[in-house]
This record gives structure tokens, C-alpha cells and sequence, in this order.
């Protein structure tokens, strides 16, 4: 079985550089896009010798929370994957999430023919449909949802193309489609990413749609599953995020506070808190130790 983990990284190398060995040894391809804005070189220097089994993506997108920024982050990540090879199992991680199961184990999770990736149709009246019925454009300093300084919030020929482009797709309206909401943390098999890979190349008009869309990472690849690979069985997704408990989401002191409250469809938990050095190299220890 081919596996792949495509891991989006910004602010966690620390986490990331003890989850690769249990990675390695569970058999995964890692494949890493390093923010744009981020010092690539610093984040290697971070991940340091663990890092060698990274195939860093030479696409790398600066991602604006809330935005299409985020997907196209993750475009670039399936397509590096593809280039080397078509994989069995491809999962979507963050550099702050850890495994919580032993290599042997883990291996064993991502066989079955199931897409893991928890989905919930939207209906009529429910807040998240709003979220891609509406026009929204996060991906540029000027146009983020995050704080910053006055002088950051100039417009330029970026922001006003965007800005046109919204424009135009208005004119047009948004592709009429059901709508999925999921956790934007997946496990797909080839063939569901296959149906994602397809998407992109050949459905502009849904793309554009979803670009213009608020938090797409959490209604686009969900949306493409739900409807083109309708036949397909699903569960829930494969990473622990705990919501319930503030700051939202949670951070985690450390791998043994998440396992605690996992459930059985969850190999993985975010979000770790980086400085867990102590708790994350003992549990690394001890997935390594299960085989």
C-alpha cells in the first residue's frame, strides 16, 4: 500500500520533527508545503535531521486564514504526490498534528476502502451554507480577516484583481450544487483524490466558485466527495480537534491529553502545543517502541 501524508506547515517544525519517524516507519511519503510567509530555511534548520524525509513543494502559497489561500495549498500538495506517484491513501495533516497510533497500526488504519472524512450536507437555512452562497476574498493583506497594522491594508494590483474577479463571478452567480461541510483534516483513497484532481482541472467554474467562498478548506474537497464520489463509503475524520474547550481549538499539552478523549477513528490529534519536547518525544518513543 502506496501512502502519502501531505502536511501543511506554518508554525509547528518542533511537533512535526517527532511525528516524522513514526510517519517514516508507518510507510508515508511526506510531503511538506511551508507557508510562503514563513523563513523556509529556519523551518528547516527546525525540523533538523528528521526533515531529510520531507519533500518540500516548490509551489509554496502564502495562506490567509478563511481563505481559498489555503486550498490552493493544498492543490499544491496533491499535485507534488502525484509527480512522484498515485497513492492508495493520501491524509492531510498539520505540522501540529501528531500520530496517535504505533507505525504497525497506523498502517493498518489507512488500508480500508473508506474515505475519512466527515461529512454533513448543508441545508437550507443552515449558517455554513452561507458560507459558499455568499462572496467572500480573505487572500491578500488588505482583504484578511486577521489584525493588522493600518499600513498593511493598502490595496494593490493583487487585492484589486481579486476584488474583480469576485466582480465578475457575480455577474455569473455560484455553480448551483449541494454543499458539504467537513473537517478540513481527510484521509482519502487514490480513487476519491483522483475525483478531487479531476475537479480542479476540468471544473472552473466550481473552483472559482469555492474562491470566492469563506473557509473553503472546510466545504470544497467535502462538496467534491459528497458529489462526485457519491458511491463512496465515508466515516469520520482521521485528526482529533477538540472545540469544546477554549482556546478553540484546543491545544494540547501533549499526546497523552489527547489520547485520552480519542475515539477509534482518530490516528491523529491537533493541536499540540510546540514546547510539549518532554511528552512528544516520550510518546514518540512509544509508538516506535508498538512497532
Amino acid at each position: 500500500m502506496r501512502l502519502a501524508a501531505l502536511v501543511l506547515g506554518y508554525r509547528a517544525p518542533q511537533v512535526l520533527a517527532a511525528a516524522l519517524p513514526v510517519l517514516e516507519r508507518a510507510g508515508f511519503d511526506v510531503f511538506l508545503h511551508v507557508d510562503a510567509k514563513a523563513d523556509l530555511g529556519a523551518y528547516l534548520r527546525a525540523l533538523g535531521p528528521a526533515g531529510a524525509v520531507c519533500q518540500v513543494t516548490s509551489d509554496r502559497v502564502g495562506v490567509f486564514w478563511g481563505g481559498f489561500s489555503m486550498m490552493r495549498a493544498e492543490l499544491a500538495l496533491l499535485q507534488a504526490a502525484y509527480r512522484r506517484q498515485r497513492y492508495d491513501r493520501l491524509v492531510l495533516l498539520s505540522d501540529d498534528c501528531f500520530p496517535l497510533l504505533g507505525p504497525v497500526a497506523l498502517r493498518r488504519f489507512m488500508t480500508d476502502d473508506i474515505e475519512r472524512i466527515s461529512l454533513r450536507r448543508l441545508e437550507a437555512g443552515d449558517p455554513f451554507l452561507a458560507r459558499y452562497q455568499g462572496f467572500y476574498c480573505f487572500d491578500h493583506e488588505a482583504l484578511t480577516l486577521l489584525p493588522r497594522p493600518i499600513e498593511a491594508s493598502a490595496l494593490d494590483t493583487d487585492a484589486v484583481d481579486l476584488i474583480a474577479g469576485a466582480a465578475a463571478l457575480m455577474k455569473r452567480g455560484k455553480k448551483p450544487i449541494p454543499i458539504f461541510y467537513a473537517s478540513q483534516w481527510w484521509a482519502l483513497t487514490g480513487v476519491a483524490a483522483d475525483r478531487v484532481l479531476e475537479v480542479w482541472r476540468s471544473d472552473a467554474w466550481l473552483v472559482d466558485s469555492f474562491r470566492y467562498a469563506a473557509v473553503p478548506d472546510e466545504i470544497m474537497i467535502s462538496t467534491i466527495i459528497g458529489n462526485f464520489a457519491a458511491d463512496r463509503p465515508v466515516c469520520n475524520s482521521p485528526v482529533l480537534v477538540d472545540w469544546s474547550r477554549e482556546p478553540r481549538p484546543y491545544v494540547f499539552a501533549g499526546p497523552t491529553e489527547a489520547a485520552a478523549i480519542a475515539e477509534p477513528h482518530h490516528a491523529f490529534a491537533r493541536k499540540l502545543r510546540a514546547d510539549a519536547g518532554p511528552d512528544l518525544l516520550a510518546w514518540q518513543a512509544r509508538l516506535l517502541a508498538a512497532g
